[in-house]
Order: structure tokens, then sequence, then C-alpha cells
């Protein structure tokens, strides 16, 4: 008995599982979750930063180098001319080159269909509103009636 005990007190909690949190309906799961992950840490490693190379970029002055700000727009309708440029330039990337898909799913386009109100007759005698006895109005969709 006493080994039994031992296993039980032993194999049970590395696991995340203990006699008496079974019995007490306890979310074993959340006692997995918050249990102190010190069980496995040496097995984790911490990873090293690599060593790079010290680079340095070059500060030379030049045509190459050097940024040139876009003119300043001033009305409307310079605004309007650089955005037809600039649409002019991306309309190649713009172009849809899918083919056409085929449409495969089989449609079926409700117009109208028949309605009515419950009554307590349909309470009791569900069948024969399944039958569709009663009196049945037509209606069209969007209808916005009571159910």
């Amino acid at each position: 008995m006493t080994r039994t005990f031992k296993i039980r007190n032993i194999i049970l909690p590395l696991f995340g599982f203990s006699l008496t949190a079974v019995s007490q309906n306890v979310d074993q799961f959340a006692l997995i979750g918050n249990k102190v992950p010190a069980v496995r840490m040496h097995l984790l490693e911490i990873p090293q930063a690599p060593k790079l190379d010290t680079v340095y970029l070059p500060m030379i002055k030049g045509d190459r180098q050097a940024f040139s700000a876009s003119n300043k727009m001033d009305s409307k309708d310079e605004l309007n001319a650089e955005l037809e440029k600039m649409r002019a330039k991306y309309t190649p990337f713009m172009q849809n080159y899918a083919p056409a898909s085929e449409n495969t799913r089989a449609k079926l386009n409700l117009k109208k269909f028949q309605w009515r109100q419950e009554t307590a007759a349909d309470k009791s005698n569900f069948g024969a509103l399944v039958n569709g006895e009663g009196n049945w109005d037509e209606v069209k969709i969007p209808h916005f009636g009571e159910p």
C-alpha cells in the first residue's frame, strides 16, 4: 500500500493530476496550464545574438546618393495631374489577367413564397402544418411581417 501511495504521489503530479482535484471536479487542463514551468526548463536553450560585423554607411554627397523632394503641389489641378500620371504608370499592374471562373453553384432565386401566422391548431397538430393545410398567403421577398 505504501508503494502505490508513493507512485501516486510522484507520477500524478508530474502530469498535472491530483486525486483531490479529480474528486472535486477541478479543470485538469487549468491545473496543467497553471503549473510552474520549472519541470522542463533545463531542456530550453536561450538563443544567443549572432556576432555581426560593424558596417558603416558612407556619407558621400553626390547626385546618386542625394534625396530630392518633389515639387509642392498648390492646387487641385496639379494633384489631379499627378494622380493621372501615377495611374498611367501603375495601370499594367492593375490589370485583371485571371481567367473567368466557371460558376458551379446551383442557385434558386426566391421571389415569392407561402406564408401564414401560427395558430393554436398548428401547435396541437404540427403534421397538418407541414402538409400545407390552413390559409396561406403568397408574399414577395422581402417580407417584413410578423412571424
